[in-house]
């Protein structure tokens, strides 16, 4: 009896995931450009199903746009515990 053939990894390559440490902001996706790391996402343009626009951060950039993220959900969170 043959054996069954290999599926294809669903898992991505060891050089391509993002280190465990990194902060997760909806949407972005880290990409090294030039040897430099970014962090792009795109967007469907306002009106339009099939224009997209392509948004990169530093990773300076994106690390604050992850800190304050952080911030405004434990402020919506203190908030709304508050409340009753």
């Amino acid at each position: 009896m043959a054996a069954a053939p290999a599926s294809a990894p669903t898992a991505p390559a060891a050089g391509s995931a993002p280190a465990p440490s990194v902060k997760h902001v909806a949407g972005y996706v880290r990409v090294v450009k030039g040897g430099t790391v970014q962090y792009c996402r795109d967007d469907l343009q306002t009106g339009s199903h099939l224009m997209v626009q392509t948004t990169c951060l530093s990773e300076q950039q994106y690390n604050a746009l992850a800190d304050d993220t952080r911030r405004d959900v434990e402020r919506i969170r203190s908030t709304m515990s508050s409340g009753h």
